[in-house]
């Protein structure tokens, strides 16, 4: 199997309406991600005219809109600049919003194109650059409330669309994630399910949608692309041939075929065909499920507790740090180190600041220095630097963080030096539950250590036999772990022949 690279498809900055520079977001993003799109809003071809109403959107769009088109040659320049085939991908892209047929973001398959514009998307498609792909957000509004309009909808044109955003996750319904922006809610017209129940054939991507200039804020949404390299051509291969899949932030391996045709793909059967998938994530699997033409037809999940730790000799920890009051700015320094096994790999759990609406006050802009960054890392160590501020709510988070995978056993230790805390932590001792450490005592920042999670744990797999029920069925799969973090597959279309 092709290898699997991270991205987000879709974050903003303050070079359209947004803050934060895009070299900070072109720096952040490659210090932990394979590729991003800086997106730029570009032009709202059926804006509101009612001034009375609408007039502060009308100034504050058209404004993004104008600042977008003065420092276009910059965006691409730096797009340029910070192009690194085999170490990370920018791409670069713009918004097109539309009441009637939803939003939609153009990706360019260079670092130089001019502003896509027009006032339908026949035009839209006609002015973006030949190679381009133009994929549909938000998808859950639904027709007339800039969600897709499915009637309007061409899997030519939009080989994927993006299930999962910081405005929730349009997969069934009024959403597997609901919508609490000021847009209002999800409905069903708008929902994945009902695109591929009309026959629609696309794949599914994930962004962040986030305009404080972080891609990949962590939770937000982010997009796999199973390609043969890291370069602009082969990621851009993979989501026209749909070899691509979402999640909202933890980076879940997932694997499905359906008689060795990959995730995308489109097969033939008369009948019987055998359906694998795996999910390998960074906690505990809650549930890996088979979708046939919308209905779950098989679940599974990985061992809730691993039952002697003994045998064991992979795991995952979390470390988590943050917390505090809430508009106080923490910055960090730490490093952990293995013990009595090796570190195998590295997540980071990275957060910028949390934004819904870009023309609130931003407290915390860094300047151009990412907020977060792994200083080096070996099959002993991880260093890392860190600012984080107090939550702003209970139920939103803005801390962060790195998840370690370990070889070892229950008697390996993470020994972890943060500013003045040392502590060290066994991972039979870790695998019991979590441990927090308070660095100033009640309401100041803290540490939080997860349990520790082993391979059998965050792994899951389904082989199942099926018969389907229709001329061509469709298939997908979703994952969902025990900390709430998803992922979605594109589909799988069987054609009975």
């Amino acid at each position: 199997m092709a290898p699997i690279y991270w991205g987000d498809l879709h974050s903003h900055c303050a070079i359209s309406y947004g803050t934060g520079s895009l070299e900070r977001a072109l720096r952040a993003a490659a210090g932990h991600l394979d590729f991003a799109a800086i997106t730029g809003h570009a032009n709202w071809p059926d804006m509101p005219r009612d001034r009375a109403r609408y007039g502060a959107i009308i100034d504050y769009h058209r404004d993004g809109f104008e600042r977008l088109a003065e420092r276009w040659a910059e965006v691409q320049a730096h797009i340029e600049r910070h192009h690194r085939p085999g170490r990370f991908i920018p791409i670069l892209s713009t918004e097109w919003h539309s009441i009637a047929v939803g939003d939609h973001n153009v990706y360019y398959p260079r670092s130089q194109g001019p502003i896509a514009e027009g006032d339908d998307l026949a035009a839209l498609t006609a002015s973006a650059p030949p190679g381009a792909i133009i994929v549909p957000h938000h998808l859950g509004y639904g027709p007339g409330a800039r969600g897709i309009d499915w009637d309007a909808f061409d899997g030519e044109r939009s080989p994927v669309v993006e299930i999962v955003s910081t405005h929730g996750a349009s997969d069934h319904g009024a959403g597997a994630i609901a919508s609490y922006h000021t847009m209002g809610p999800f409905q069903a017209a708008g929902s994945v399910e009902e695109g591929l129940a009309r026959g629609h054939r696309f794949g599914v991507v994930g962004g962040t949608d986030h305009h404080a200039g972080y891609p990949g804020h962590h939770g937000g949404g982010r997009t796999a692309v199973v390609a043969e390299g890291l370069t602009r051509e082969a990621i851009f291969d993979a989501l026209r041939h749909r070899r691509c899949y979402a999640a909202t932030g933890d980076a879940i391996e997932l694997t499905f075929d359906i008689d060795g045709t990959p995730m995308g793909g489109e097969t033939t059967a008369p009948g019987d065909r055998r359906i694998t998938a795996t999910a390998r994530g960074a906690d505990a699997i809650l549930s890996l499920e088979l979708l046939r033409n919308g209905r779950p037809i098989a679940a599974t999940r990985s061992d809730a507790h691993a039952p002697d730790l003994s045998t064991l000799r992979r795991w995952k920890v979390r470390l988590e740090w943050g917390w505090g009051e809430k508009d106080a700015r923490a910055p960090w320094r730490g490093e952990a180190r293995v013990r009595g096994g090796r570190l195998v790999g590295v997540d980071p759990v990275f957060r910028g600041e949390e934004v819904i609406d870009p023309r609130d006050e931003h407290r915390f802009d860094e300047g151009d220095e990412p907020a977060h960054a792994l200083l080096g890392q070996d099959d002993e160590r991880v260093g890392w630097r860190s600012v984080t501020h107090g939550n702003p709510h209970p139920r939103v988070p803005s801390t962060a963080g790195i998840v370690l995978e370990i070889e070892g056993d229950a008697r390996t230790s993470i020994d972890i030096e943060l500013d003045e805390l040392r502590v060290r932590h066994a991972i039979g001792e870790l695998a019991r539950g979590s441990i927090a450490h308070r660095l100033r005592g009640w309401l100041s920042e803290a540490l939080l250590l997860h349990r520790a999670v082993p391979d059998v744990c965050f792994t899951a797999a389904l082989d199942v036999r099926d018969e389907g029920e229709r001329e061509v069925d469709v298939y997908r799969v979703r994952v969902l772990q025990v900390n709430g973090e998803r992922a979605w597959s594109s589909p799988i279309w069987v054609v009975r022949r």
